[in-house]
C-alpha cells in the first residue's frame, strides 16, 4: 500500500511538472494569443514585444530557476527546443532531399559554433574555470539552447550517416561510412585507421580535460584571451567529435580488442540501456556532490576522479530505479494501446454456420 501511495505521489509530481511547463509555453508565446494566470511567484515580468521572436522559436527557457519548483528542468527544456529544431532537417531528409538535409545540418553546426564564439567574445567567456564569477555566464551561455547546440547537431549528422550505412548492407548502395571502411580494409590500412581514430579521439578528449590545468591554477593568464575565447567556443563540440572518433571503428565494423572487449562489456551495455534515465538524474547528483550549480571545483585530479566515480555510480543506481519504475512499465504503453485498438475482431461462429 505504501509503495502504491509513493508511486502515485511520483506520478502526481511528474504531472504537475509538465503542467507547469505547458503553462509556461502558453503564457510566454504570443503566437498562441492566450493569457494564462499563473501564480505570481512564478511569473517573469518582461516585455512580450521584446521577447516575441525568442518565444516563437522556443529559445527562452521561460523562468529563472529560483522562481520554479523544478529548477534543474532547464536542460530538458533545451532538449525540447533542439528537438524541434532538428525536426527541420529530418523532415527535409524524409522528403528525399538527403544531400540538402546533410548540407543544412553542417551549416547549422557552423552557424551555432559561430554563435558560441560570438557569445564568448562579447561576454568575455574564458576557459570554464575562469567563468565562475562572470555574472553573464549562466543565463547567457550555460543554459542557452543554441550555445549547447553544436554537439546535438553533430550527433544528428552522425546518426543519419550511420543509418545510411546500416541500410547500405541491404540495398547495396555506397555511403560515406561504407567508403571509409572499404578503403581502410582494401588498402590494408585498417590498423592505421583504428590507431588514428583512437589516438586523435583520446588526444582531443585528454587535452580538453587536462590541457588547461596550468592556466586554471595560475592567477595571471598564461593563455591569451583570444585563444581562451576559441577554446571556450569549441570545447563542447570538440569533445563530442573526439568521442565520435573513438567509437567510429566500432560503428563501421572494424572490430578490435578495445571495442569488442572493453566497450562491449556488461557494464557498458547496462549503461547504454540506462543512458536516458541516467541523463535525467545526473545533474541533480552532480549538484549535490559538488555543492554548487555550475562552478568548477578545484582542479585536483583525485577530487575530480572521486567525484566522477561517485556521480557515475549514483546516476546508474537512480537511473536503474527510474527505468524500472517508469520507463519499462510505460515506455511501450502507446504501442500496446494501438495494438489493442487496431486488433481485428474475432469472427464468432454462429450455430447456423
Amino acid at each position: 500500500m505504501e509503495i502504491t501511495l509513493q508511486f502515485f505521489e511520483l506520478l502526481r509530481s511528474i504531472i504537475r511538472t509538465y503542467t507547469q511547463f505547458i503553462q509556461a509555453v502558453k503564457e510566454n508565446n504570443s503566437l498562441l494569443g492566450m493569457q494564462i494566470n499563473i501564480i505570481k511567484a512564478t511569473r517573469v515580468q518582461l516585455s512580450r514585444q521584446e521577447r516575441a521572436w525568442k518565444n516563437a522559436l522556443f529559445i527562452d527557457n521561460f523562468y529563472e530557476d529560483w522562481l520554479i519548483c523544478f529548477g534543474w528542468g532547464w536542460y530538458l527544456t533545451c532538449d525540447f527546443q533542439l528537438f524541434l529544431t532538428c525536426l527541420i532537417p529530418i523532415l527535409i531528409y524524409c522528403f528525399d532531399y538527403k544531400v540538402f538535409s546533410k548540407i543544412l545540418i553542417i551549416l547549422m553546426i557552423i552557424g551555432t559554433l559561430g554563435w558560441t564564439y560570438y557569445l564568448s567574445v562579447h561576454f568575455d567567456f574564458l576557459i570554464p574555470g575562469r567563468n565562475t564569477y562572470n555574472p553573464d555566464y549562466y543565463y547567457k551561455f550555460y543554459v542557452s539552447s543554441y550555445a549547447r547546440a553544436p554537439p546535438y547537431f553533430l550527433g544528428l549528422l552522425i546518426g543519419i550517416l550511420y543509418r545510411e550505412f546500416k541500410q547500405s548492407k541491404k540495398s547495396g548502395k555506397i555511403t560515406y561510412l561504407h567508403q571509409f571502411r572499404d578503403y581502410a580494409q582494401s588498402s590494408g590500412q585498417k590498423l592505421i585507421m583504428q590507431l588514428c581514430c583512437y589516438g586523435l579521439g583520446f588526444g582531443i578528449i585528454g587535452y580538453l580535460f587536462f590541457g588547461w590545468k596550468k592556466e586554471f591554477n595560475t592567477i595571471q593568464m598564461s593563455w591569451p584571451k583570444w585563444f581562451q575565447h576559441i577554446y571556450h567556443a569549441l570545447c563542447r563540440f570538440l569533445f563530442s567529435f573526439g568521442l565520435t572518433l573513438v567509437v567510429l571503428p566500432n560503428l563501421i565494423g572494424a572490430y578490435d580488442i578495445f571495442n569488442s572487449k572493453f566497450m562491449n562489456n556488461t557494464l557498458f551495455k547496462l549503461m547504454a540501456k540506462l543512458s536516458f534515465t541516467m541523463y535525467l538524474v545526473h545533474l541533480m547528483i552532480i549538484v549535490i556532490l559538488t555543492e554548487t550549480f555550475y562552478e568548477t571545483p578545484a582542479f585536483a585530479q583525485i577530487d575530480m576522479i572521486t567525484c566522477f566515480v561517485c556521480a557515475v555510480v549514483l546516476s546508474m543506481t537512480f537511473g536503474l530505479l527510474l527505468s524500472l519504475l517508469v520507463e519499462l512499465p510505460f515506455g511501450n504503453l502507446d504501442t500496446r494501446i494501438i495494438k489493442i485498438v487496431t486488433r481485428p475482431k474475432r469472427k464468432v461462429d454462429t450455430l447456423l454456420d
